[in-house]
């Protein structure tokens, strides 16, 4: 799944085709995560040290890794998803998205444990 695939079925499920949102991946055994950032058309993939800090991809952990292809190739090693949004949200997802206060401004924050979890959610059997 490539990373512009990957922001249309989250937007498919927010039923939202502008929806601004942040998804981060943390993986096993390494103290680097991965974030995708969608702020209006631009999609930025960002790799954050234990400290926050912004890596370049050459220096991350994950440099081995096509960066269109990440979430994907390291799906087996992904064991937390964070998936924060702006609202209004659907009434189906209310529940699933709580509010979450950490940032700048009020948002949603839902979280999986793993990628197959999240990929179970994004693209639900039947849909």
């Amino acid at each position: 799944m490539l990373l512009t695939e990957l922001a249309a079925a989250v937007l498919t499920r927010l039923r939202d085709p502008e929806a601004d949102f942040e998804l981060q991946a943390l993986v096993r055994g390494e103290s680097q995560s991965l974030w995708l950032r969608r702020q209006g058309p631009r999609l930025q993939l960002q790799v954050l040290g234990a400290g926050g800090g912004e890596l370049d991809w050459e220096d991350s952990a994950f440099r081995a890794h096509d960066p269109q292809r990440a979430f994907s190739q390291l799906a087996g090693r992904i064991d937390l998803v964070t998936l924060f949004v702006g609202g209004p949200l659907p009434d189906e997802l209310i529940g699933l998205f709580l509010p979450d206060e950490s940032g700048p401004v009020v948002r949603y924050r839902a979280e999986w444990e793993g990628w197959d979890d999240f990929r179970s959610w994004l693209e639900p059997q039947g849909a």
